[in-house]
């Protein structure tokens, strides 16, 4: 093989390399933003939960808990 051919190859491993490292910086930038935007819809969804939910556990056979009213 000749240092030319050395070269082009390893060239095109470099290449093949970094549009694998693309696809993956990808694939985690989308991850990243699918887990903000879970974190954000449920800090939402806590902030309009009331502080302290009472709640007691009533001894049924479908063990149902009721609320305390």
């Amino acid at each position: 093989m000749t240092h030319h051919q050395v070269i082009q190859q390893e060239v095109e491993h470099a290449y093949r390399a970094v549009a694998e490292l693309n696809e993956n910086i990808e694939k985690l930038t989308a991850q990243r933003d699918r887990i903000a935007l879970f974190i954000e819809t449920m800090k939402l969804a806590a902030e309009s939960i009331p502080q302290q939910l009472e709640f007691e556990l009533v001894d049924t056979p479908e063990n149902v808990a009721e609320f305390k009213q």
